[in-house]
């Protein structure tokens, strides 16, 4: 028998509350302590387990699609091609690419309805990529934890229709500043247990603190809310170094 979880079916208002708070601490890698009220037992079932993720298995030099949105497209870097996204390719071997437009994501179509990423997805060419990283989710951040989940789900749905030999990568929000707002840390905890719940590797740079309280002074473009050249760098790296921890070795 595999292994199984508890799952709380039903919750007092108050406990709900607690939990939620502390499982968005346990997420975004702060250990808490709280109390819960515990004089309304809750009922308990067991459901089984996800399977965690397997190690990437890539070929040498892998086809990759990158959909994103500003930080993929490079927003506040001088020039945008000092984004993170054109400096990961060559470290990682990939022939990348890159399919970044601002304001999009898994559910906004953005400011030009240039597409969401399940739309964007299906223009490019059937069966083309050995890898598939979705990345972003910011400008959905204002939506329900449901709506962000729905709009994953749908752009998981179309890469797994029309990329069927590829693998999926997500690549969570990114805080620059150093804090994320209630918003973000609420968005990367909806993309956290929907990638846990389907077995999908998931970079969590808030939960890394790839940048700072402080840094933005040096890593931000501070007009544009986003990194700077030094900032993409800082990025980069850590894709780069993520990427590699995820991809199992060759034999």
């Amino acid at each position: 028998m595999g292994s199984r979880r508890i799952v709380r079916r039903t919750l007092p208002a108050a406990v709900a509350a607690v939990c939620v708070a502390l499982t968005a601490t346990l997420t975004l890698g702060a250990m808490g302590r709280g109390h819960v009220d515990t004089s309304a037992a809750p009922v308990y079932t067991l459901e089984p387990q996800p399977e965690p993720p397997r190690p990437l298995v890539l070929p040498e030099h892998p086809r990759v699609l990158l959909m994103g949105d500003s930080y993929t497209e490079g927003w506040g870097a001088d020039p945008q091609t000092r984004g993170y996204a054109y400096q990961i390719a060559a470290p990682l071997g990939w022939t990348l690419t890159r399919d970044g437009i601002g304001s999009t994501g898994f559910v906004d179509v953005g400011l030009k309805n240039q597409g969401s990423y399940p739309t964007r997805l299906a223009r490019h060419p059937r069966d083309a990529f050995d890898l598939v990283v979705l990345q972003g989710g910011t400008n959905d951040e204002k939506l329900t934890a449901a709506e962000i989940t729905a709009g994953v789900d749908a752009s998981v749905k179309v890469v797994r229709e029309r990329f069927p030999s590829a693998q999926l990568l997500v690549l969570g929000p990114v805080a620059p500043f150093g804090t994320p707002s209630e918003d973000r840390a609420r968005l990367n905890l909806a993309l956290v247990d929907y990638t846990h719940a389907a077995s999908i590797p998931y970079i969590n740079p808030v939960a890394e603190s790839w940048f700072q309280v402080g840094e933005w002074k040096t890593m931000v473009d501070q007009a544009k809310g986003h990194p700077n050249n030094a900032g993409y760098v800082r990025m980069a790296e850590h894709v780069v170094e993520d990427v590699r921890r995820l991809v199992a070795p060759t034999a």
